[in-house]
């Protein structure tokens, strides 16, 4: 495995096939039919890569930033390299303005991109999905051509900050093994590159100071270009990073989107149950706007107004139980956001889990048929095939998860309390009640959402 990631190929052996994978997403979009399980733009993307990828934040952390498809024609243009290494840009190489060096942007987009997933129905157009692909595409080439390294990945991309605040629940890290090593070494061939050997960290991260894996997207550059061989990739028991999280290191920013992160779960579940549409044009008749304006409030009010408010009120309720007057409110806010972390993946995974195991299986046929042009390239176009899971099963299944977020989430909060008040300060459990029933309560109408009928992609 060492000599496997040493190798400066290793990372374009891996973003190649999904470079031709969305090459394919691209042509099947623009060019094929419009039915959308038909078509293998639609079910490749929706089905099984967004399905799908919810479950490597858990166990590996960033690792579709290590094969992105987006970031990979973004860079090798930058660089005019597949692989090797040039130390000429082909971009202009401008540094990031200071004041969006932040998640702000980043979770605009990503708000921007869920509700119009909704609005226009990406899910179940092939063509919206080809014109979605193409936008991210130009948006990384555009960033990386004028700005340095791999700025588009922290602070633009739309789903940047969503991976990096999950990847903190992972059960894999990258990390130094010897911090003094690092600190005695002055060359910092890791962050600034060496030579032939490979670039230095495209997200300008130092890994001798790293301590959480929120920003590193797993590249792997700064295994090949450390002299001193002082990099490993570890595993770890899971919410690692949520329990000992460095106080410096945190953001109003990364708060304010682990907290939208709880609430997006549930909003897009809530959209995909049978009794949506009913409600949806109730509310159009009662306000008498248009649809798309009504929808806009609905999802402002659940991704937004809703976790924010419901947490801020909580996290007030917290300082005023809690007696401790020294730890101000901005910290509690700040802190406390990341123990509902565990509660907005578990809630994302258990989503994903009807679609990916229940409606994945019509891949099979696509393959053979990407475009929908009645080809049979496989001989498996016109198979017909089911789930082995029932849907039974899969509801188990989800109930499963949302209580093992549970858990974990009460874990991370009663340490974080212990962290800010300490192990014998009086009052932090009394004022750590009013987290742990949101979060219960949290719990209870997320397991209340997944038990109505949901609706599959298409």
């Amino acid at each position: 495995m060492k000599r496997l990631l040493q190798w400066r190929g290793f990372q374009f052996s891996i973003q190649l096939p999904n470079v031709l994978v969305y090459i394919l997403v691209i042509l099947t979009g623009l060019y094929g039919t419009q039915v959308s399980t038909d078509n293998f733009a639609t079910v490749i993307t929706w089905i099984v890569w967004w399905a799908a990828i919810v479950f490597t934040f858990v166990f590996f952390g960033r690792l579709w930033c290590l094969m992105c498809p987006f970031s990979a024609m973004a860079e090798w243009l930058q660089r005019l390299a597949l692989w090797t290494v040039k130390r000429e840009s082909f971009g202009f190489n401008w540094k990031w303005p200071f004041q969006l060096r932040n998640l702000y942007l980043a979770t605009v987009m990503f708000l921007i991109l869920t509700c119009a997933d909704h609005q226009f129905g990406l899910v179940s157009s092939p063509l919206y999905t080809a014109y979605f692909v193409l936008i991210i595409l130009a948006a990384a080439v555009v960033v990386g051509l004028l700005f340095e390294r791999r700025t588009f990945c922290r602070y633009v991309c739309p789903i940047g900050g969503l991976i990096g605040t999950y990847s903190l629940f992972a059960s894999a890290e990258l990390r130094v093994v010897d911090r003094n090593a690092c600190r005695q070494h002055k060359d910092k061939n890791c962050l600034l590159g060496r030579g032939e050997a490979g670039y230095g960290c495209p997200v300008r991260e130092y890994p001798g100071e790293m301590d959480n894996n929120y920003s590193c997207t797993l590249c792997t550059e700064c295994i090949k270009t450390c002299p001193k061989d002082n990099i490993a990739v570890n595993v770890r028991p899971f919410a690692h990073d949520l329990v000992n999280l460095n106080e410096k290191r945190l953001g109003l920013d990364m708060s304010i989107l682990a907290v939208v992160l709880l609430g997006l779960p549930t909003l897009q579940t809530i959209v995909m149950i049978a009794p949506w549409e009913g409600w949806m044009q109730a509310l159009v008749q009662f306000s008498g706007l248009p649809l798309p304006i009504v929808f806009g409030v609905v999802f402002l009010i659940g991704a937004l107004a809703i976790p924010l408010g419901l947490f801020a009120g909580t996290i007030l309720v917290f300082r005023l139980l809690a007696g401790k007057e020294q730890v101000s409110y901005r910290r509690l806010f700040i802190n406390f956001a990341y123990a509902f972390v565990p509660l907005g993946l578990l809630m994302h995974l258990a989503h994903n889990v009807k679609h990916l195991f229940g409606e994945s299986q019509i891949l099979v046929p696509v393959l053979s048929d990407p475009f929908g042009f009645g080809w049979d390239l496989f001989g498996t176009a016109n198979l017909q095939l089911s789930s082995f899971f029932s849907k039974g099963l899969l509801t188990n299944l989800q109930f499963g998860l949302i209580l093992v977020g549970q858990g974990f989430a009460v874990y991370v909060a009663y340490r974080i309390a212990r962290k800010l008040f300490g192990a014998n300060a009086s009052g932090f459990l009394r004022g750590l009640a009013p987290v742990l029933v949101m979060m219960v309560l949290w719990s209870i109408f997320n397991l209340l959402v997944l038990n109505m009928p949901l609706m599959e992609r298409h």
